[in-house]
């Protein structure tokens, strides 16, 4: 068992007056089941609860260098995380915050099937969140990912990772934030999906390396229609880049970007 301590400090919002006593003290275990490493890549866990990227676009995973469990063809990575917090504004009010106590589970599995040119990923996580004082911001986040990449020669690399995600965004956040009046009842949630893929062609090291990505994804609210049906979107996204070495340590990057974005 591994026991982690550290203080955060929340930033103000603009709009927003600070917190009264806005330290937020989080303690981590981090339990970790027999035989396995650690790392902190693997939880994945960010933007919960609450994602604010303003990009849908699905994120690889790597799993570093965990050793695993072998079952079957392949290997099972499993963790979990458990937070305690103490928050003294949940609802991010004016005035007159929910002060409380709050616990956060977060338990990860992902199963990998390699071999010397492929890798197969499936990877799952749940995230859930209980508040002492208010029960009604608690939520039950999770995400599922397929994952495949082909790697066949030191030139070649191709991948293609799929994502689901069911999860919500809490009350003081979202259509909410930055706004005056607003009394948020009960949390929005949605679910989204999203796949995406890329491409690259020369060596690391080679004079020149060309890499192309791209992808959609879809994000739907499903909760409190009247006030989210304006937040449905979808995104189209996609980029090319060209590494140009021109001396043994230095590099020339032209990259080009292009996102839609449908509301």
């Amino acid at each position: 068992m591994t026991l982690g301590y550290y203080r955060k400090i929340m930033k103000r919002r603009p709009g927003r007056p600070p917190c009264t006593g806005a330290g937020l003290v989080i303690l981590s275990f981090l339990v970790i089941l027999p035989s396995l490493a650690f790392a902190e890549e693997l939880l994945g866990i960010k933007g919960y609860p609450g994602e604010t990227s303003t990009s849908l676009a699905v994120q690889p995973y790597d799993e570093g260098d965990l050793p695993g469990r072998q079952i079957g063809p392949g290997r099972v990575v499993p963790d979990i995380e458990l937070k305690l917090m103490s928050i003294d504004n949940l609802t991010h009010e004016k005035s007159g915050g929910i002060s409380t106590f709050a616990t956060i589970v977060s338990p990860h599995a992902a199963y990998i099937i390699s071999d010397a040119t492929k890798k197969f990923i499936i990877d799952y996580l749940i995230n859930a969140g209980y508040y002492e004082n208010s029960t009604t911001d608690n939520y039950f986040n999770q995400r599922a990912r397929l994952g495949y990449s082909y790697n066949p020669t030191s030139r070649i690399f191709s991948e293609v990772n799929f994502e689901y995600k069911d999860s919500r965004d809490p009350r003081g956040t979202g259509r909410a934030e930055a706004s005056t009046g607003v009394t948020q009842k009960s949390l929005d949630e949605w679910h989204q999906w999203g796949v995406s893929g890329r491409f690259a062609y020369g060596r690391e090291d080679a004079i020149g390396r060309i890499e192309l990505e791209g992808g959609y994804a879809d994000k739907n609210y499903d909760t409190n229609r009247k006030f989210t049906a304006n937040r449905d979107r979808s995104e189209l996204f996609g980029l090319a880049r060209f590494h140009y070495r021109f001396m043994p340590k230095t590099r020339l990057l032209f990259e080009g970007r292009i996102r839609d974005n449908s509301y």
